[in-house]
């Protein structure tokens, strides 16, 4: 008998091959397996749980609009439109509000704020002749700077910026306190709804 090297013979030798190979396939398979088995569970995981970050992204981006805000320029010689994300709403009334809150609030771009900081919105509503009464917090009053200019500016912005905003809105009227005011600091007259007013770069102030 032959024998191969440390007293095995052939046949013995390609047993060995032959067990390893088999042993090496069924290591192959397990290991894929595994792969296979995590591969579907981190998709099985993320269709359960989805990433919180994206789903409120997307949540975001279908309760929020685009409106138009008027803000005056560096010189308060026109109003300028800066866009703005609000939150979305059902009714004009209350669709109206996030677009006069989000004005009060001021520009995010530079431009010149126009309402003194403190002011508050009180009521918004919206009659069938198309006037949208706004009520403000006295503070409009008290807090305004005065002069010719700096009334025009708050008065145009609040109705421009309302008016573009809506379409069943025509008119604006201005309240404080829930009561009509005659002006902001006796410039602009205020005791009457205002319409709409170009005065924007490129347009005639009328």
């Amino acid at each position: 008998m032959v024998l191969g090297k440390k007293g095995k013979t052939p046949t013995g030798i390609k047993q060995k091959k032959k067990k390893d190979k088999k042993n090496i396939v069924a290591i192959t398979l397990l290991v894929g397996s595994i792969v296979a088995l995590i591969f579907l569970f981190v998709i099985f995981f993320n269709y359960l749980f989805p990433a919180v970050g994206k789903e409120k992204t997307k949540g975001e981006a279908k309760n929020n609009i685009e409106v138009s805000l008027f803000f005056p320029d560096s010189e308060e010689r026109f109003l300028v439109v800066e866009k703005r994300r609000v939150a979305k709403r059902a009714a004009a009334e209350a669709q109206l509000q996030e677009v006069v809150e989000a004005l009060l609030k001021g520009s995010h771009t530079g431009k010149v704020n126009c309402f003194p900081a403190g002011v508050e919105l009180q009521t918004l509503q919206i009659d069938a002749t198309g006037t949208a009464s706004i009520s403000f917090s006295s503070d409009l009053l008290r807090r305004h700077p005065g002069g010719a200019t700096a009334e025009l500016m708050t008065v145009y912005a609040l109705v421009n910026t309302v008016i573009k905003n809506s379409r069943k809105v025509r008119r604006v009227r201005i309240l404080v306190d829930g009561k009509p005011i005659a002006s902001l600091k006796g410039h602009i007259d205020t005791s009457e709804p205002l319409a709409y007013r170009e005065m924007q770069s490129g347009g005639a102030v009328k």
